[in-house]
């Protein structure tokens, strides 16, 4: 039989003590950092939602942007490159040589505009109307022809489709003939869209050409481009 002294006994008992407060502060631990993970993970999860509703990418992997009506429409930068290229593609043409030679040997020829239909669902008719005004100031100040502006030119134009209603070209060499002309300078302009949210596109294409008067034929055709928003 062992005998245990009383200071045998104090030292076990706070033996015994100091273990089960170090075990209870290990479980106190345990919870506080199992508490720390849940509320970590429950911030992370709204925040990751909000991520996603304020970051949305394309199919292409890149950032969305919705494209408003108004970006697809022609601003004046575009009017000028428009224009700029139309008028380039004239002065390299055989048709801008063939009216110089006219002009130094006393025949000069004489143009007039007629509107450019719109075959487009868009809202620009003030600008194509822009395109033609500055085409037509910059062919009078060109000294290969002379240019023709008489200021109901669309009512002109009106009428000469009245009388020749199945044939644009001869409804276009009537109304040259009328304003006394030897050509006419039109075109048309089209688009080509596509309409789906967000990453909707708008390709405009401008077509300018002159129509011989009296043989009804296109002496000179040009295209130009551009797409929307660029």
């Amino acid at each position: 039989m062992t005998v245990r002294s009383p200071f045998t006994r104090s030292v076990v008992v706070l033996t015994l003590a100091a273990m089960a407060i170090g075990h209870l502060a290990g479980c106190a631990s345990d919870s506080s950092a199992a508490n720390q993970q849940s509320e970590t993970q429950a911030e992370r999860v709204p925040q990751a939602n909000a991520n996603a509703q304020t970051s949305p990418t394309d199919t292409d992997g890149g950032d969305r942007h919705e494209v408003s009506a108004k970006e697809l429409l022609l601003d004046r930068q575009d009017l000028d490159r428009l224009n700029q290229t139309l008028l380039e593609q004239y002065e390299s043409s055989e048709l801008a040589s063939t009216w110089a030679q006219q002009t130094d040997s006393g025949n000069r020829p004489l143009l007039i505009f007629a509107p450019f239909a719109n075959e487009t669902d868009a809202p620009v008719g003030a600008s194509i109307d822009a395109i033609v005004m500055k085409l037509e100031t910059q062919l009078v100040n060109r000294p290969e022809s002379g240019v023709i502006s008489p200021e109901n030119a669309s009512e002109l134009v009106a009428v000469a489709f009245q009388q020749e209603p199945d044939s644009e070209l001869d409804a276009l060499a009537l109304f040259g003939k009328q304003a006394k002309a030897d050509y006419v300078v039109t075109g048309r302009v089209s688009s080509d869209a596509k309409p789906e949210p967000p990453t909707r596109r708008v390709t405009y294409t401008v077509q300018m050409y002159v129509l011989d008067v009296d043989t009804k034929a296109i002496v000179h055709e040009t295209t130009t481009t551009v797409t929307k928003p660029n």
